[in-house]
C-alpha cells in the first residue's frame, strides 16, 4: 500500500486499520481517520485514533488492511 492509497481511504472517514508491529510479530488493529489532509507524502502517515482520541503515526509499509466502517 502506498501513502496516497492509505490517505485516500482514511481521509474524512472512520476505518478499521490493521498493521504489523515494528517491534514484534503482533498485529495491531484500531479505528482511525484523517480529519483533514495535513501531509502530502511520507514513510509514516499521521492518523487520528478514534477510540483513544489521540494522534498516532503508522509506518505505511506495515499496513495490512484498511476497511471503511
Amino acid at each position: 500500500m502506498t501513502f496516497n492509497e492509505a490517505q485516500k481511504q482514511l481521509l474524512k472517514q472512520d476505518c478499521r486499520v490493521a498493521f504489523s508491529s515494528l517491534t514484534s510479530d503482533k498485529i495491531h488493529e484500531g479505528i482511525y481517520t484523517i480529519p483533514k489532509s495535513i501531509q502530502s507524502s511520507g514513510d509514516k502517515i499521521l492518523v487520528w485514533n478514534v477510540n483513544l482520541s489521540q494522534w498516532e503515526d503508522i509506518e505505511v509499509t506495515t499496513i495490512r488492511s484498511i476497511t471503511p466502517i
